[in-house]
């Protein structure tokens, strides 16, 4: 028993070390900074994109890079019009702004396309870098899925389920 218990606990270390490196092939993550696609996505909230502008349609909130005044600044922003000339044209807007932005945003600019919000702002984002909480929550979430895979199975051999075997 106590070597099944070191084989999960190298299992769900192994995993929170691996899976954020598969994932980052194919997903960014970004703290959402501003108020301005409040109240879809917080100022704190970890934004996680699919990499690329490959099914961008309108109505999806990207990720650009955008240069305002000699500065390379990261927006998050609504996609309210694509127009089609020599290349695609993304044009987007603030959920709470009331005008269109005044820049065209081109494929090479867009870092993804979001499709899901961690809401950070509920955990406890200002006290843990992303990194970190980024490990702590798939760490948690394989813990969960273990824990019950393990209850599960003493259920089926007839043993008392007891509650937690990782933590």
């Amino acid at each position: 028993m106590k070597k099944k218990k070191w084989l999960g606990i190298a299992l769900v270390i192994s995993s929170a070390v691996v899976i954020p490196f598969l994932i980052n092939n194919y997903y960014a993550f970004k703290i959402l900074v501003g108020e301005c696609m409040t109240p879809v996505v917080m100022h704190g909230d970890i934004g996680v994109y699919r990499k690329g502008a490959g099914d961008i349609r309108v109505g999806d909130i990207i990720c650009f890079k955008i240069n305002i005044t000699n500065k390379i600044v990261v927006l998050n922003h609504r996609v309210v019009k694509i127009e089609e000339k020599t290349t695609l044209i993304f044009r987007t807007k603030g959920d709470i702004n009331e005008n269109i932005d005044p820049w065209k945003i081109t494929i090479d600019q867009i870092i993804g396309e979001l499709v899901f919000v961690i809401p950070t702002h509920v955990l406890l984002q200002p006290y843990i870098p992303t990194v970190t909480m980024l490990i702590l929550i798939s760490v948690m979430s394989i813990g969960v899925i273990y824990n019950n895979y393990q209850e599960k199975k003493m259920k089926a051999q007839g043993s008392p389920a007891t509650g937690a075997f990782l933590f």
